[in-house]
């Protein structure tokens, strides 16, 4: 235990060393680049890289408050500004990605839903163990997205690619069993979609509800 924060410790460190030498075009704006980095994250909740994400270091303090932040706090609060029937379209990218294409909204299509309750979703393809997601990876495209159902500002997303027999994903090569172990970690749900840089002509829709990953298709 002692181990684990020493090395979340020095982990924090390091970003917001980082952060301070992203945001600072010269040495002597260090310690004033130091100071704003704080300020927004005891104040906003915003740390170092949402900070840089945001180019805070351009934008003036009192506007900080502007930006959507990932604190618990603040997404309470934005879930309270809401009707609780529309929490479901907010808290699950799968439900939003069938909300879309029931009023003709272009997404990237999804391939299949990975995890332990995938079953949960009865009209999209499911992988709820190696096997099943070996099968469904065979006619999905080479470039795919893995990212969490119910999360946020890219937090545990990563880029998947096909290679032959073998994965590139989250900055490795690996098999379809790793990928799993991979997407598994997580107690948040996830998603694998696939890379896309335009949208046209939304795919045929589907209505889904709950579960740990998805895999959609990339739109030319």
């Amino acid at each position: 235990m002692l181990y684990r924060s020493i090395k979340e410790g020095r982990r924090i460190l390091r970003d917001y060393v980082a952060g301070t030498m992203h945001n600072a075009s010269h040495w002597y704006q260090l310690p004033t680049t130091a100071t704003r980095i704080l300020k927004a994250r005891l104040r906003f909740g915003v740390g170092p890289r949402h900070y840089s994400l945001f180019g805070l270091n351009r934008v003036s303090a009192s506007m900080w408050s502007d930006y959507l932040t990932d604190v618990p706090s603040f997404k309470q609060y934005l879930r309270d500004q809401s009707p609780s029937a529309m929490h479901r379209f907010t808290n699950d990218k799968a439900v939003f990605h069938a909300h879309c294409q029931a009023f003709g909204l272009s997404s990237a299509p999804i391939v299949c839903i990975v995890g332990s309750e995938a079953n949960a979703y009865t009209d999209v393809p499911v992988a709820t163990g190696v096997e099943e997601l070996a099968a469904l990876l065979e006619d999905a495209p080479s470039a795919l997205f893995a990212k969490q159902l119910d999360g946020t500002f890219g937090i545990g997303a990563f880029p998947l690619d096909k290679h032959g027999q073998g994965l590139a994903f989250n900055g490795r090569s690996g098999s379809v069993q790793d990928l799993f172990k991979c997407l598994g970690r997580t107690s948040m749900t996830s998603l694998l979609s696939t890379r896309t840089t335009s949208l046209s002509t939304p795919p045929t829709g589907r209505s889904c509800r709950r579960s740990n990953a998805i895999l959609t298709a990339a739109l030319q």
